[in-house]
C-alpha cells in the first residue's frame, strides 16, 4: 500500500551546508537502489520569449543498476499557465510518477526545490488554484499504489541533478 510522507529529517541533513557532500550522499543512494525504487529528480521553467508564454519541464528518473532515464516537454499556453514554472514541474512530477508506475516501482525519493510539491502532496497546503487541484486529485487516483518521500533541495545551489533537470526544463522550451 503507497502512501505519501515527507522525509523528516531529510536523509542528507548532515550533507545539505557542502554541495560536495550532498552530490555524494545522493549519488550513494542512487548507486544502493533496490528493485522497485526510484529517485527523482523534477523542475519546471516558464519563459515567455517573443511574446509567447509558455512552460516546461525537465526530470530524471533513476531506478536500480540503469541509466537515468530523461523526461523533457514543454506545453504551449493552457488553462495553467498562470502558474508559470509551477506548472511544469508539477506536471513533470506527474510524467514521472506515472513512468515509475509503468516501470513497476514502488518507493520513489522525490528531490524538488519547490515547497509546493511537498505541501500540496501531504496537505499541509490547500489545492486553490488549478494546476495544484489538478497534482492533488492525480496523487488521490493513485493512492496506495506508490510510496512517494519528498526530500528537499535548494534551487541554483550546486545539487548536480537539480542543475541538469533546471537545464532539461529550459531545453523543453528552446531555451
Amino acid at each position: 500500500q503507497g502512501g505519501i510522507s515527507s522525509v523528516s529529517p531529510q536523509p542528507h541533513s548532515a550533507a545539505r551546508k557542502n554541495k560536495n557532500k550532498l552530490n555524494q550522499s545522493i549519488q550513494n543512494q542512487i548507486d544502493q537502489l533496490r528493485p522497485g525504487q526510484a529517485v527523482v529528480f523534477v523542475d519546471g521553467s516558464f519563459t515567455n520569449h517573443d511574446g509567447r508564454p509558455r512552460y516546461g519541464y525537465g526530470g530524471l528518473i533513476f531506478l536500480p543498476q540503469q541509466a537515468p532515464h530523461q523526461l523533457c516537454q514543454g506545453f504551449s499556453p493552457d488553462q495553467y499557465i498562470d502558474a508559470r514554472n509551477v506548472a511544469g514541474e508539477i506536471r513533470g512530477i506527474m510524467a514521472a510518477i506515472d513512468y515509475l508506475l509503468d516501470q513497476a516501482v514502488t518507493t520513489a525519493f522525490i528531490y524538488y526545490d519547490y515547497q509546493g510539491i511537498e505541501a500540496w502532496a501531504t496537505g499541509a497546503w490547500s489545492a486553490k488554484k488549478p494546476i495544484s487541484q489538478l497534482y492533488v486529485n492525480f496523487l488521490q487516483e493513485r493512492q496506495g499504489r506508490i510510496n512517494l518521500h519528498f526530500c528537499h533541495v535548494d534551487s541554483h545551489t550546486g545539487v548536480e541533478y537539480n542543475e541538469v533537470v533546471d537545464r532539461l526544463a529550459k531545453k523543453s522550451l528552446g531555451l
